[in-house]
């Protein structure tokens, strides 16, 4: 039979057993020991960090027995409880390497952190604003400063300085110009004054600028006159004057001098009428227009004759005879006719003349030449 469970007699029945009694104590005094280092610890970190514990000053530990239940304890309550020192090794390098992998997260952490970190506003479009409407006031004042300087009669206009003209004189540009009578350098017109210039037929191109304190600079290119062509118009039957330039463009008509249409012609331009080459014996044709090409093959022939003798000969021409591209001849001053024919061979021909004139100086009549490789001659 199995024994009773009874307890004896005279034993009380809720006293526990004496072993079991001082497992207890021990647990019991081990927990409130820990308790009191805890608070000794708390209260050190409060007093500026400082430890309680003292150097060299060992825990208490609980017993063999009691250690031994406390290992139960935790373990019921799930807790690990490293049976070895090759599992505690174990556990302690786990936890290094999870320690490093946390270490190296944690700058792309930050940085990640960092780059969403919600931007600030910009100050550029307020410093663009800024910017723009400085430089509109600055604007505004160099405007209204340019205004009160033109309103003032500073740096009058006192000469006209005339650059590049060789057959019209520095009055005559100057009259062209037209400055107006009071103008300042800060209020003359120098776009008005180029289209004056300009407009004039003997001008190409003019140039209007301003040179401190009072001088107003025009720089201009002369539509020099190469020869003087006497044309009958089919349409007046008359005959009448021509200016041509070296481009075969005719510049102007030039009018009987002291006529009334005379009064738009420089007066250097009858001063100097003797001097230019007169294209004559052109057959009637169209009326020229200012300012055209030249359509008339003679008058181009004897103009590209007159254009490619040298100075030499060039000199001694007083007229040109155009009757057709084949018979062009050359006057000279002293009453001798040279045949000349095209416009080809020019320096030869000229050579050939030059020669013939030198060795019978005085005695020719005529040269013929239209025949480069056969010249004849004639004498009085």
């Amino acid at each position: 039979m199995p024994k009773s469970s009874r307890p004896r007699a005279g034993a009380r029945p809720d006293a526990p057993h004496r072993s079991q009694q001082t497992e207890t104590d021990r647990i019991l005094s081990y927990y409130v020991s820990q308790d009191a280092e805890r608070r000794r610890s708390q209260a050190g970190r409060t007093e500026g960090g400082r430890s309680s514990s003292k150097k060299g000053e060992r825990k208490a530990h609980p017993p063999k027995s009691q250690r031994k239940s406390v290992k139960d304890k935790q373990a019921r309550k799930g807790m690990a409880t490293p049976s070895s020192k090759n599992e505690v090794k174990k556990g302690s390098a786990v936890r290094d390497a999870q320690r490093r992998k946390d270490r190296a997260s944690k700058p792309e952490a930050q940085k990640d952190k960092k780059d969403k970190k919600t931007p600030t506003p910009s100050k550029q479009p307020s410093i663009v604003v800024s910017r723009v409407l400085v430089g509109v006031i600055i604007v505004a004042m160099l405007g209204l400063s340019g205004v009160l300087l033109a309103m003032t009669p500073l740096f009058p206009v006192k000469t006209v300085a005339v650059e590049g003209a060789s057959s019209l004189t520095e009055e005559e540009v100057a009259q062209m110009a037209a400055v107006p009578e009071g103008s300042t350098l800060l209020r003359v017109n120098t776009g008005e004054i180029e289209d004056r210039l300009e407009g004039s037929p003997f001008v190409k191109t003019a140039k209007v600028s301003r040179e401190l304190p009072s001088t107003l600079k025009v720089d201009i290119t002369e539509d020099e006159i190469a020869a003087i062509v006497e044309i009958t118009s089919t349409e007046t039957r008359r005959t009448e004057r021509w200016a041509i330039d070296s481009d075969g463009v005719w510049i102007v008509q030039i009018p009987d001098e002291g006529s009334e249409e005379a009064a738009n012609i420089p007066s250097s331009v009858y001063e100097r009428l003797g001097d230019y080459r007169t294209i004559v014996d052109v057959p009637v044709g169209p009326a020229p227009v200012a300012g055209t090409q030249c359509t008339d093959a003679p008058v181009l022939n004897a103009l590209q004759i007159i254009n490619g003798l040298s100075t030499e000969l060039k000199d001694q021409v007083a007229t040109v005879s155009a009757t057709d591209n084949h018979n062009t001849t050359l006057v000279l001053e002293d009453g001798v006719e040279i045949s000349f024919g095209d416009s080809s061979d020019i320096r030869t021909k000229e050579r050939i003349c030059l020669k013939l004139l030198e060795e019978n100086e005085g005695w020719i009549a005529s040269i013929n030449v239209r025949v480069v490789d056969r010249p004849t001659w004639r004498s009085y």
